[in-house]
């Protein structure tokens, strides 16, 4: 006989099956969660406590007990990363990814699996992140198929604290660190606690993103910058609320890369001195006001580069999604619909790809080739047809 008790534990295994295992669910989990409080309210509203039936708390139970061991299950046993290595919980869940990253420090937990696991590491249900020097080519190369303002013065350095818009872009930015391995987790709480924590500082940027935008827009420039091409877009299809996305990534790109790539140089600048001094003579010897001259300055250019490969900008973040058909990278063969993740800081350091690679040598950029053993490790702007704009 088919019981409520039953019918609650086979309609939780056949909600995995035939509609959580396709796609990406945990996008629209806002409106999951909004669906299933509906239904359990339901299900309180028509089982009163005098019913006959089970108790309406059990069958929840049964029914999520039953869904989450359905995908647990799958997951570990029958998906088609199942054959990667990587920690058990991670293929689980990308939860653990986040609680191993509370300290925001994913770069530090990523090269710790790298040198447990070895170069292609499962490192979320979905999702595959590769320590190799062709990461970067399969990922963003010409013949892959994967899928994916002015300056403000801020008066900080004279008034020494921080502006009230930049302390909102960073309590904004703070929500990435911890929880960029699963970024449906801020998504959640875009949409459903708009106005508390961190989130409020992230609809407030959106905001000030937006008005930089209007401002723009009310401009008539000689010549095209690059927001031109986006006002154009927006104009085209009005239809598509894109530009204030458009926007942010403008906004957020061109400042939140640019100030620790800058960090990073100055750093490495004060730790190794003789460095800035071979720089300081390159440049009195050419007009610093030439920006031709000052791109071939080698020591120059070397440092930046030996900089950025050390501690890029972005340690962690790069990824794609493979075509259907999957994907080859050096003979390991990748599922179709996987997303792959490239983490700049690892790859950096690969001594397959530099010899000596944890120090921190200029010449390696201009004078000593031979301590660069693969240069397609070196990719901090990208490649292809989605490259970080600075370049």
């Amino acid at each position: 006989m088919l019981t409520p008790e039953i019918l609650a534990i086979l309609t939780g295994v056949l909600a995995h099956l035939l509609i959580f295992i396709h796609g990406e669910w945990h996008l629209q989990g806002a409106k999951v969660v909004t669906v299933h409080l509906v239904l359990f309210a339901c299900v309180y509203a028509f089982d009163a406590p005098s019913s006959k039936y089970s108790n309406p708390t059990t069958l929840i139970s049964l029914y999520l007990s039953a869904l989450f061991s359905s995908i647990s299950i799958y997951r570990l046993f029958f998906h088609r990363l199942r054959a990667f290595p990587g920690p058990r919980l991670a293929a689980l869940s990308k939860l653990w990814h986040v609680w191993k990253c509370r300290d925001s420090r994913g770069h530090h937990v990523l090269e710790t699996w790298h040198q447990q696991y070895g170069p292609f590491v499962r490192t979320g249900p979905s999702e595959i992140t590769i320590f190799h020097p062709a990461a970067h080519e399969a990922m963003d190369g010409r013949l892959n198929r994967n899928t994916r303002s002015d300056c403000e013065d801020f008066g900080m350095l004279r008034n020494q604290r921080w502006h009230t818009l930049i302390f909102m872009f960073r309590s904004a930015m703070a929500l990435l660190g911890p929880f960029s391995p699963a970024i449906w987790i801020p998504r959640l709480a875009f949409d459903l606690i708009p106005g508390l924590w961190r989130v409020r500082s992230w609809f407030k940027m959106l905001e000030f993103c937006d008005w930089c935008m209007a401002r723009r827009i009310e401009r008539k420039l000689e010549d095209r910058d690059i927001a031109s091409w986006f006002i154009e877009d927006h104009r085209s299809n009005p239809q598509e609320n894109w530009l204030s996305g458009d926007t942010a990534t403008l906004i957020v790109a061109g400042s939140d890369t640019t100030a620790p790539a800058l960090t990073h140089l100055f750093y490495f600048l004060a730790r190794y001195p003789q460095h800035a001094e071979k720089i300081r003579e390159e440049i009195v010897s050419v007009d610093a006001q030439d920006q031709v001259a000052l791109s071939k300055l080698p020591h120059l250019n070397g440092t930046i580069n030996e900089s950025m490969r050390l501690l890029p900008a972005i340690l962690t973040q790069s990824s794609r999604v493979t075509p259907p058909e999957g994907l080859t990278i050096e003979g390991t063969f990748i599922p179709g619909n996987i997303k792959l993740c490239a983490p700049r800081y690892s790859i950096g350091r690969l001594e397959s790809a530099y010899a000596q690679p944890h120090d921190f040598i200029p010449e390696r950029w201009y004078s000593r080739p031979d301590l660069i053993r693969d240069p397609r490790a070196f990719a901090p702007f990208g490649l292809g047809m989605y490259p970080c704009l600075h370049r």
